[in-house]
């Protein structure tokens, strides 16, 4: 004879058989992820694909809405779609300053290649300025080195310098476009976005990749 199930709260249900709040718990995630599928078309888990990070671009305009960017959920939520083989962000930066070694050393953890030069400055009516920040060729010519095996390109850029880039990238390859908000009124060139067989928004991605400045 099978013993009887014990439930010492008669309104619930038996023991070992989930909550209420445990089944909201997890419609709410399904739901999330139904969502996120729906934000990011065109990744295949089985697709070799390259993420390209121009990462001035991207400091600019998520410092321009009070806003930060954390590299880290943002490669495991595209990793889990598809078959990233490189990450690699392109960054411009001071060596002397402590936050930008830091920065470099927090993007290698989450699994990036980091890509650096080192700021250009001039003397301008005696003081040193940074004339020159970006990091367009570096990241150009990264992309047009990639591997023939690699059948996805994301530019991550909000830069409409790069349209020609992916114009170019779209001979061989599919080519989709990350980047935040959905217009021009942030930086955002409406001509890269056109120019991508997708486009990923950050600030539509949830999973605390942008966030607000503290």
């Amino acid at each position: 004879m099978l013993p009887k199930l014990i439930n010492p709260d008669p309104g619930g249900p038996p023991p070992g058989l989930p909550q209420d709040h445990d089944v909201a718990d997890v419609l709410s995630t399904l739901d999330a992820e139904i969502e996120l599928n729906r934000l990011l078309p065109n990744l295949v888990v089985s697709e070799a694909t390259a993420l390209l990070i121009d990462g001035n671009n991207w400091f600019k305009v998520a410092n321009r809405l009070g806003m930060r960017i954390n590299y880290g959920p943002l490669r495991k939520i595209l990793a889990a779609r598809c078959d990233l083989q490189v990450a690699t962000i392109y960054v411009a930066h001071d060596k002397t300053r402590i936050e930008d070694r830091g920065f470099l050393h927090s993007l290698r953890q989450s699994g990036y290649t980091c890509k650096t030069r080192r700021l250009r400055k001039s003397d301008v009516e005696g003081k040193r300025v940074v004339t020159k920040t970006n990091v367009d060729v570096s990241l150009t010519i990264g992309a047009m080195l990639l591997d023939p095996d690699i059948k996805h390109v994301i530019i991550g850029s909000c830069d409409g310098d790069f349209v020609e880039l992916v114009e170019e990238l779209h001979q061989t390859r599919k080519v989709s476009i990350i980047g935040i908000g959905g217009g021009n009124d942030v930086g955002m060139s409406r001509s890269l976005i056109k120019s991508g067989d997708s486009y990923y928004d950050l600030l539509k991605m949830g999973n605390g990749v942008v966030v607000p400045k503290r």
